[in-house]
């Protein structure tokens, strides 16, 4: 992927002169939902890039994505404002109001040379003019090099919302009661903690075998953490991952096993770790029940452990997608023992 020059450059004035001079406190509508505001023409166009940005299918056995695409049209401009997620895209050559704002809003000659150079084409707003909202727009000579320029860049445009869209999640599972009890029995027990939402409660724990289960019903969500002592770094691979899986599956779950042939894995930075993602399909060995979860396996250096956390829900007749990620938020509020105590001697 090229590099990207990207500028914090959608001025506040921008948007007041479209909207307004009056200022909402929070953003409503659905937290999937990522509208998209462009001419006509200019939509037509994009359409089939924007949608393969941005709505990628996750198996969950449903086909699922993070995010639906709506097209807002410029006389609807005004019924959108409080939303979270807004891109604009337009090239220099269109024409409407949308492009119209689109190029009001490059107000410094130098940012219009680059991106009449093709140097730059994405600028972004947050937070700037509501709360928790983010605004992205993509703008380039022609529609040609527009829509080059998002297929070359596709991942870090779609990361960019999509990371965002976790800090939202990540703002919403803790915005509501929080249990600040257990956090401290899971440091005492297993010398490692998470910010546990209210309604979790531990379903069963092994402290031989430092394993324990997180459960909330309705629907189903299961967070659990395994870790071993005595193990190298090159242990964790998606095979061992998914083998450890099945075995927790059959010793605490009776008979719930991974479906290797939707499983894959990347590494990733999880918290400051180099770490193996793992995520996939659980079934059962008996019972026609599944659903989708997600893994974190890493070695930590600190500890000298090899830890499993994993992320899974069980919802049927439901989108999964929303439940995976409220347990994927708590799962990023991992800490060990050592990272704690280091945090209090600052």
């Amino acid at each position: 992927m090229k590099k990207v020059n990207f500028l914090t450059a959608i001025p506040l004035l921008f948007i007041l002169t479209v909207t307004g001079c009056y200022r909402v406190q929070s953003v409503k509508g659905p937290e999937y939902n990522l509208y998209v505001f462009a001419e006509d023409s200019d939509y037509a166009v994009l359409k089939e890039t924007l949608h393969e940005t941005f709505e990628r299918e996750i198996f969950t056995p449903q086909h699922e994505s993070h995010f639906k695409i709506i097209h807002v049209k410029p006389a609807d401009f005004g019924s959108y404002l409080t939303y979270k997620q807004l891109l604009f895209v337009a090239s220099l050559q269109s024409e409407g109001s949308i492009a119209d704002l689109v190029k009001r809003s490059i107000t410094r000659q130098n940012m219009m040379e680059k991106v009449k150079k093709g140097e730059n084409f994405l600028f972004k707003n947050e937070d700037q003019w509501i709360k928790n909202q983010l605004i992205i727009t993509l703008v380039a000579p022609t529609l040609d090099s527009l829509t080059k320029k998002i297929e070359e860049n596709k991942d870090f445009i779609y990361n960019y919302f999509f990371n965002f869209q976790q800090k939202t999640v990540l703002d919403y599972v803790y915005s509501r009661l929080e249990n600040k009890k257990l956090p401290g029995e899971l440091m005492e027990k297993f010398q490692w903690t998470v910010r546990v939402p209210h309604d979790y409660f531990i379903d069963s724990e092994d402290l031989e075998n430092h394993f324990v289960l997180l459960r909330r019903r309705i629907p189903e969500r299961w967070f659990m953490v395994k870790y071993f002592d005595g193990l190298q770094p090159d242990v964790v691979t998606e095979e061992w991952a998914l083998d450890l899986r099945d075995s927790l599956g059959v010793q605490y779950f009776k008979g719930i096993k991974t479906n290797r042939k939707y499983c894959s894995s990347k590494e990733i930075n999880f918290l400051g770790r180099r770490c193996l993602r793992v995520e996939g399909l659980w079934e059962h060995d008996k019972q026609v029940v599944g659903g989708p979860f997600i893994s974190y396996v890493f070695y930590d250096e600190g500890m000298q452990r090899v830890y499993l956390l994993d992320c899974a829900t069980f919802a049927p007749n439901r989108e999964k997608i929303p439940f995976l990620d409220q347990i994927d938020a708590m799962a990023h509020t991992f800490k060990t023992k050592l990272e704690i105590q280091r945090e209090e001697a600052k």
